[in-house]
């Protein structure tokens, strides 16, 4: 069975946010400089995702190599004070001020529509072209 409008609508917010991600930071890892040439990288959300709000907030968002910082780093759940140390170079990285706005922000933004977010996303990315 395929999937629903819905799940593939959402699945393209999230593809269109990740590229958006990557193509702010220049396909490189924000936190280490490496390249996205010399490693996979991925759209970390920094604050989380609990709710569309902050899924598709931009600013929730930093680019960081997919295996040190990301699957084995931040998400390292056998390794609890290396994901805290990673997520703590993150806050360092961003500021404490923008942390806490983004912590705040997921509380306070009004709700937005999927097909809304696609559009907006779409034209962020062409800002990147």
């Amino acid at each position: 069975m395929g999937k629903s409008p819905n799940k593939k609508l959402k699945d393209k917010c999230d593809s269109l946010w990740a590229e958006c991600i990557k193509r702010r930071a220049g396909y490189e890892c924000e936190l280490t400089g490496v390249l996205g040439n010399e490693t996979p990288l991925a759209a970390h959300h920094i604050a989380g995702k609990p709710n569309y709000k902050l899924r598709y907030n931009l600013d929730n968002g930093i680019c960081i190599d997919n295996y040190k910082m990301h699957i084995w780093g931040v998400h390292n759940k056998n390794n609890p004070a290396l994901a805290y140390d990673i997520q703590c170079r993150i806050i360092k990285y961003i500021g404490l001020d923008k942390w806490k706005t983004l912590t705040y922000k997921g509380i306070t933004l009004k709700e937005e529509k999927l097909i809304d977010i696609k559009i907006r996303l779409e034209k962020e990315l062409a800002k990147y072209e």
